[in-house]
C-alpha cells in the first residue's frame, strides 16, 4: 500500500500499474506498513484531527486548525436563532399558519371593540357564527392571548437581541471563549 500526502489518499500497490498507465500515480507516494493503513487508511480519526502527510510523506493525524472568528460569531448567532424559533415555535405550534396570520385582525377588532361596543367588527362576528361564546367572552380570551403572546415574544427577541450584542462585543474582543459559550 502507498499513501501519497499531496493527494491525502491510500494507492494500492496491485493497482499501481494502471494508475501509471493513466498517468495518475502520485509523484510523492511512499510505501507504508500494514500498521499505517490500519491506522490511517481505515482508522477514525482521534477527535480533533485529522489525517495529513508527516514531513517524510507518511500518514499521521494533526491536530485541526482553529475555526476562524467570524466562524465561530456565525455559530454562535446559529444557535441563538435556533433557541429563538424553539421557544417562539412551541407556542405557535399549537395554531395552524393560517390562524397565526390572522393574530393581529383578531387582536384589533378585539382592542377596537373593547374601547367601542358598536364598533364592526367582521371577523370576530364571523368566528362567533361558529361558537357559542358571548361576543365579550370571546374579546376576553382574545385579549388574554394576545397580551400573553406579545409578553413572551417581546421576552424572546429582547433576550435574542441581547445574546446578539453579546457575540457581537465577544467578536470586537476577539473572545473565543465567550463566543463558543454563548447560547440560548
Amino acid at each position: 500500500m502507498f499513501y501519497s500526502a499531496q493527494e491525502d489518499c491510500f494507492y494500492p500497490n496491485d493497482l499501481r500499474s494502471v494508475y501509471e498507465a493513466n498517468g495518475d500515480w502520485p509523484a510523492d507516494a511512499v510505501q507504508v506498513t500494514a500498521q499505517e493503513w490500519k491506522t490511517y487508511g481505515k482508522g477514525i480519526p482521534p477527535e480533533g484531527m485529522r489525517r495529513a502527510g508527516d514531513p517524510q510523506g507518511h500518514p499521521t493525524w494533526v491536530i485541526l486548525p482553529d475555526k476562524s472568528l467570524t466562524e465561530v460569531a456565525g455559530q454562535a448567532i446559529a444557535r441563538i436563532n435556533a433557541g429563538y424559533q424553539l421557544q417562539m415555535g412551541q407556542i405557535l405550534n399549537e395554531y395552524p399558519q393560517a390562524e397565526t396570520l390572522t393574530f393581529d385582525k383578531q387582536e384589533r377588532e378585539a382592542r377596537q371593540w373593547q374601547a367601542d361596543n358598536s364598533v364592526a367588527t367582521p371577523y370576530i362576528d364571523a368566528m362567533l357564527a361558529e361558537r357559542p361564546l358571548d361576543k365579550a367572552e370571546l374579546v376576553a380570551r382574545i385579549l388574554d392571548k394576545a397580551d400573553a403572546f406579545t409578553s413572551a415574544s417581546g421576552k424572546a427577541t429582547g433576550k435574542r437581541q441581547r445574546l446578539e450584542d453579546e457575540i457581537r462585543a465577544a467578536f470586537i474582543d476577539e473572545d473565543r471563549g465567550k463566543l463558543e459559550s454563548i447560547s440560548w
